[in-house]
């Protein structure tokens, strides 16, 4: 598989692309030798606050790389890790604790600060506090976190992902997918989609929920949702919404155009919100989220979107959440 990769890449005619690609490869390689000599030495506690801040490092540079990997290849779709709730925790865990431990500024430009348990904290397990502020209230939060369990979810993903790019050469030329979206796009059922997503399988030899089979598995579950406090025309919505994701995704293209029913356009121009705000709503497990919500939802004007938006926050399936949170901030 290692060779089949890099002769892939050394085919890249774009020798800084090539190049790229044989370093971002490389990199994943050797922070595969360190978590292996993180575990044969997981006993040996003389280098432990060292090994763990290397470690924590190495993971997060690890992801960098395979998502620098799959640009070189213009198809970022091949990974989908942001979905992966441990190795979300990871990107905090190592900003808490290695990045910025005495000055650590949130999306919202909020500040905390971490405090290391060094009573407690072993290769296996780390424990540490994080110290923030909300109207002038000092509040302490604890963390735990298995560092064996992190480990293993990285190795996880980074394995199927570097199948799935092993099988990049052989991908079909010859696909049908643009007409079984179209035929979706017009008769949106279940036999349609499961059609649609066997040919995007097939299609990029997928073996894993990366983006392209993340996607067609949030409109499935659209479809399944009951949503009996939703008009037909806002639900159909939701789902128009995530189709013309999956035309953006495959073709390059906003070809697929649908209406925005009226009381989603204006609670749109009442959600007036930045980047960073909407990275933080779209991650449902970020710790300032509910915080920011009830920002965001005290700036809300008019009562029927306060309604609307309240609606949407009851619903309980994260998915389904971040689905039509999406359809509405984006």
């Amino acid at each position: 598989m290692e060779n089949n990769i890099k002769k892939i890449i050394n085919k890249i005619p774009n020798n800084q692309k090539k190049e790229k690609g044989l370093v971002s490869f490389k990199v994943i390689q050797e922070i595969d030798k360190i978590i292996l000599e993180y575990k044969e030495n997981i006993n040996d506690s003389r280098d432990r606050l060292l090994s763990i801040f290397g470690l924590f490092q190495s993971l997060f540079v690890g992801i960098d790389a395979m998502y620098d990997l799959s640009y070189v290849f213009k198809d970022k779709n091949f990974i989908n890790i942001n979905r992966n709730k441990t190795l979300r925790d990871l990107k905090f865990i190592r900003n808490d604790i290695v990045g910025h431990p005495t000055n650590r500024v949130y999306e919202d430009n909020s500040i905390g600060f971490c405090s290391l348990n060094l009573e407690k904290t072993t290769k296996k397990n780390i424990f540490y506090t994080l110290i923030t502020f909300q109207n002038q209230n000092v509040l302490r939060e604890e963390k735990e976190f298995d560092i064996l369990n992190i480990i293993n979810e990285y190795m996880r993903e980074k394995n199927l992902f570097i199948s799935e790019l092993a099988n990049i050469s052989n991908l079909s030329k010859n696909s049908n997918i643009k007409s079984l979206l179209y035929q979706f796009s017009n008769d949106r059922n279940l036999i349609n989609l499961e059609k649609l997503t066997e040919a995007i399988t097939k299609n990029y030899n997928l073996i894993h929920n990366n983006r392209y089979l993340w996607r067609c598995n949030l409109i499935k579950k659209l479809l399944q949702f009951d949503f009996e406090s939703f008009s037909t025309s806002n639900v159909n919505y939701f789902i128009n919404f995530q189709i013309s994701k999956l035309f953006r995704m495959i073709f390059n293209d906003n070809i697929f155009t649908f209406q925005i029913p009226e009381n989603i356009n204006h609670i749109k121009s009442e959600l007036i919100i930045d980047e960073n705000t909407k990275r933080i709503i779209l991650d449902i497990t970020h710790p300032l989220f509910h915080k920011t919500i009830l920002s965001i939802s005290s700036n809300i004007k008019t009562e029927e979107s306060k309604n609307f938006f309240s609606t949407i926050l009851n619903i309980k399936d994260e998915e389904v959440l971040f689905s039509v949170l999406s359809s509405i901030i984006k």
